[in-house]
């Protein structure tokens, strides 16, 4: 079909196509006026189209189809729902054993998690005692200095500090255009950014190094556009902070937002929140909900997972602050939801 309306240069039915690719159809009915099949992509199937996916791949030419799954700890620790928690690492086993019997040809999967993630015995993977037997460590790995890197779980070690300067270094080289010449940051002000780093988030800094780099990348860019500054001035007045996970960073990035809102109240949606990630969207709705109800300030979800109710909800009473994914986005407007004007007025 993608292909077809490539053709026919038809960009309604490309745009249903990928829509079909992302399982963002809600009816088998919709799917057959729009394209023509009489299957959807579902949870209970999902895997099964994943295979499909990959072969066609496979028969073009490709080696095959890796998915990369990454934030595993919101299967594991923000599910609040136990039965979901289950579900979810069902979906996982069959997986497990579709690719240890050889039945997922040209499919492959990587998922980044905790170590909590996985050993958690009342909520991570190993809770569920069939995942646990599957992804136990090879016994003869587990001396100091000894890695298998043929099972199913791969330990990474954390970042040393002397890891951590290298990254910096090539980091600046980076920003730098690749040229050694152009470089602002001298080995000595990437040893004063790690002591900073060292005093104000402690001595474990360089296990969680994404503040770190966030903010030597902002050096970079201060140093770039202000040359008459030096790294000295501007690190003396830095301060790194690492905020806790679910310590209240997206309703605070939101107070402001949610401030003009309730001050001047409309009847479509005010604010867009664009996330990847379903799991994510529903977690921060939850959040956003508690935060927004004595506010009375409407807070909507759109994804393919969102069922019919809560999507007439906000076709019906648009407002307020709508979290949506980037595909869910682009399907509203390449289909010209006659709901359109009214929810994005």
């Amino acid at each position: 079909a993608y292909y077809r309306g490539h053709i026919l240069g038809d960009e309604t039915l490309q745009a249903s196509a990928l829509r079909w690719l992302r399982a963002e159809y809600d009816s088998k009915m919709e799917a057959r006026q729009d394209l023509g099949v009489r299957r959807i992509i579902l949870d209970e199937n999902f895997l099964e189209s994943l295979k499909l996916m990959a072969a066609f791949l496979r028969r073009a030419g490709y080696a095959g189809l890796l998915v990369n799954l990454d934030e595993m700890v919101v299967l594991s620790h923000r599910l609040p729902n136990s039965r979901a928690r289950q579900s979810n690492y069902e979906a996982l086993l069959s997986l497990l054993n579709d690719s240890f019997q050889g039945s997922a040809k040209g499919l492959g999967f990587i998922f980044a998690g905790t170590d909590d993630c996985l050993e958690d015995k009342r909520r991570g993977l190993f809770s569920y005692e069939a995942l646990r037997s599957r992804l136990a460590e090879n016994t003869f790995a587990r001396g100091e200095g000894l890695t298998d890197l043929s099972g199913p779980v791969i330990r990474l070690q954390p970042l040393t500090p002397e890891d951590l300067f290298v990254l910096l270094r090539n980091i600046a080289l980076v920003h730098a255009g690749g040229n050694p010449a152009k470089v602002i940051t001298p080995d000595d002000a990437i040893a004063a950014v790690l002591q900073k780093a060292n005093e104000t988030l402690g001595a474990g800094f360089f296990r969680t190094p994404r503040d770190i780099v966030r903010g030597f990348i902002g050096l970079l860019n201060i140093l770039d556009q202000n040359p008459d500054r030096t790294w000295q001035s501007v690190l003396s007045a830095t301060t790194f902070k690492t905020p806790a996970t679910a310590s209240g960073k997206t309703e605070a990035a939101f107070l402001p937002v949610l401030s003009r809102i309730a001050s001047d109240p409309a009847d479509s949606v005010q604010a867009i929140y664009i996330s990847p990630l379903r799991a994510l969207i529903n977690d921060q709705f939850r959040r956003l909900e508690e935060l927004c109800k004595t506010a009375d300030i409407p807070v909507h979800r759109w994804h393919g997972d969102v069922g019919a109710t809560e999507r007439k909800r906000l076709r019906e009473n648009p407002g307020g602050v709508l979290l949506i994914t980037p595909e869910s986005l682009e399907a509203h407007f390449c289909h010209q939801d006659s709901h359109l004007a009214r929810i994005y007025a």
